[in-house]
């Protein structure tokens, strides 16, 4: 199957540009560590401009989509093969109606904000990237999005890890040390588990490229654990198990239970010494000072804080990513000692942005994607897409309980859209009429 390579360059320097990639990443992260007030001076004046190449490119964004959207339909107005026909055709409202809730609200947002120029053109990003994610839904088979994926994320995990070496700056042993080359371990991190996914995706359906798929997980999954992000880690591990639940068989999954079972008894008998080891363990190698397991890193006080700001605002927020303008960056750095990009929570991100009914449609919006995935396993039991989806979906409701993956200019969020976009366009009950046909053209022949 011939793959669109020309697309997925393009898009893949769309990403290098306006993603959160900096060359000079492990040193400005250094400096802002030891000049709080200076980088804060530097971030806020920086918030409402941006960079002109991040500018261009969100444009390219909708630009690309129109792009690919017109050859399909160029395509399909000729007879040509469709790109997109690994969809059923269809809409499932179920998917559908909390999605475009959640857009009027978002884009409505900027009547209530308490600077609507920012949240204005931040919602313009939003939208950009949203039409993308569509194009590439309808346009590009689940193959040709798994393939790009991998291939994209394995090229900048593997262009910080370079870039690491060649610095002198790569010290896998050091308590101190996470993959950092080119931007934030926890965007690395997510860029692995998206990887493992599709790399695990990409197995069952180019069983001919097996070789390579097992290759790219195995290598994500050791460049994850580079990254000691804890959050990605279980998130991954929570996900895979409660996908596999629906592909194991039923004497297998009662074994596992009665293990976790057994673990829990043995908790409960040796607590303190296992307690004190778990706790070692889940430093993941960190010094304990930088990775403090009981407040998360300062989580935890990072949300006692920002609760005191959704308090003022809980029915609609400060609009769509409105409330770390230069201001509450700078208050709440402040308050805490360090640079705050974000709630390092993607649901007290949204009551912070869209309050509680923002919240509400978020959550809606994931389960309603989660529940199709399931419905279509009911239908079509193993199917890779379906697994595919709950599992990346679930990985995207545990990781967001202490980091921010959507709404974001960056690989995790792009294909969950792209997930969410396939599943509103994709209707089980045709899907499933669809396979009774066929089963019924095989008895009869």
């Amino acid at each position: 199957m011939r793959r669109p390579w020309l697309a997925f360059l393009l898009l893949f320097g769309l990403f290098a540009v306006a993603g959160p990639y900096d060359w000079n990443n492990r040193v400005n992260k250094e400096a802002e560590e030891t000049n709080l007030k200076a980088t804060l001076t530097n971030a806020t004046g920086g918030i409402e401009e941006g960079k002109t190449g991040r500018r261009v490119a969100l444009i390219g964004f909708a630009v690309f989509a129109l792009a690919i959207t017109a050859r399909r339909r160029w395509k399909e107005r000729r007879g040509l093969a469709t790109t997109s026909s690994d969809l059923s055709r269809g809409v499932d409202r179920t998917v559908v109606v909390p999605i475009v809730a959640f857009l009027l609200l978002a884009a409505a947002s900027a009547l209530w904000a308490e600077d609507p120029g920012l949240v204005a053109r931040r919602i313009v990003v939003f939208l950009c990237l949203g039409y993308a994610a569509w194009a590439v839904a309808r346009a590009w088979t689940l193959p040709d999005i798994l393939s790009f994926t991998v291939l994209s994320c394995m090229t900048i995990l593997f262009a910080s890890l370079g870039l690491e070496i060649i610095r002198g700056q790569f010290h896998p042993f050091d308590g101190g040390y996470r993959l950092m080359g080119l931007t934030h371990p926890n965007n690395h991190a997510q860029e692995c588990a998206v990887a493992i996914f599709c790399s695990l995706a990409a197995m069952r359906l180019v069983p001919e490229h097996r070789r390579f798929y097992v290759f790219t997980t195995i290598a994500a999954f050791g460049l994850m654990l580079l990254t000691r992000s804890r959050t990605s880690v279980l998130a991954v591990l929570v996900a895979l198990g409660f996908s596999a639940l629906y592909i194991m068989p039923k004497r297998r999954v009662l074994g596992v239970a009665l293990v976790l079972g057994a673990v829990a008894l043995v908790i409960g008998v040796f607590g303190p010494d296992v307690i004190d080891s778990a706790k070692h363990a889940l430093l993941f190698g960190r010094q304990e000072n930088a990775a403090d397991v009981g407040t998360l890193t300062g989580r935890t006080e990072l949300w006692s804080e920002l609760l005191t700001y959704v308090g003022a605002r809980p029915i609609l927020g400060y609009g769509f990513e409105g409330f770390w303008g230069p201001m509450h960056t700078a208050n709440v750095s402040l308050s805490l000692g360090w640079v705050v990009p974000h709630a390092h929570n993607g649901y007290i991100e949204m009551l912070l942005d869209l309050g509680a009914v923002g919240l509400l449609l978020f959550v809606v919006t994931l389960l309603s994607g989660v529940l199709h995935a399931q419905r279509q396993l009911r239908v079509s039991p193993g199917d890779t897409e379906a697994l595919f989806s709950l599992t990346l979906l679930v990985w995207v409701i545990v990781a967001m309980v202490s980091e921010k993956v959507l709404p974001q200019t960056h690989y995790a969020a792009f294909l969950t859209m792209v997930v969410l976009a396939r599943e509103a366009v994709t209707s089980p009950v045709l899907a499933q009429q669809r396979y009774v046909r066929a089963y019924a053209r095989t008895v009869s022949a």
